[in-house]
């Protein structure tokens, strides 16, 4: 049975706006003393919008990290003490334009557990109303609307394929696909 790590010492490398990075020096549940890197980092939503038609909304970015622009739900960084239902009906208007009447919750994912403690609340809207608010002039999108259908072949191809966007197609029943 596989219990828990002790901590033995914490070295705060980065602190940055939205991560920090540690070095950890950790005792395993076998008496072994080991290594850990970790990324803290500020918990994120993602949401699945659909149309009353059943089309999903998706934006295109440009994403540093990758070097190249990606398509993916949308998706934003909760602001300190900000609850995540309201942060994903924010992060959803910015992004789309969009106000969603309705915003149901689905689940929550971490990211990449092995080296971050990234949490990510994953909403569902529907009922929409063009409301554009000003979003952030960091960013820049391009909105696409695809069928279920649709959804699928680009998953397939490729097209969609960051984690986020597939946990919170899968726990909306949109990948069930054969």
């Amino acid at each position: 049975m596989i219990n828990k790590e002790t901590t033995l010492s914490k070295d705060v490398l980065y602190e940055g706006r939205i991560l920090s990075l540690e070095k950890l020096t950790v005792r395993t549940d076998k008496g072994r003393e080991a290594k850990r890197e970790v990324v803290r980092h500020a918990p994120g939503v993602v949401i699945l919008g659909r149309t009353e038609e059943g089309a999903m909304i998706f934006v295109e970015q440009f994403r540093s990290p990758l070097g190249k622009a990606i398509v993916e739900l949308p998706a934003g960084k909760v602001e300190a003490g900000e609850d995540p239902l309201v942060c994903a009906r924010r992060e959803f208007q910015e992004e789309t334009g969009y106000r969603a009447q309705s915003v149901t919750y689905l689940g929550k994912a971490y990211a990449s557990p092995g080296y971050t403690d990234e949490v990510l609340y994953l909403y569902e809207a529907k009922g929409f109303t063009h409301e554009p608010i000003p979003a952030d002039l960091e960013e820049s999108f391009n909105l696409y609307e695809w069928t279920s259908a649709q959804v699928f072949e680009k998953i397939k191809d490729g097209t969609i394929c960051d984690a986020k966007s597939l946990a919170a197609l899968f726990l909306a029943g949109v990948c069930q696909h054969g």
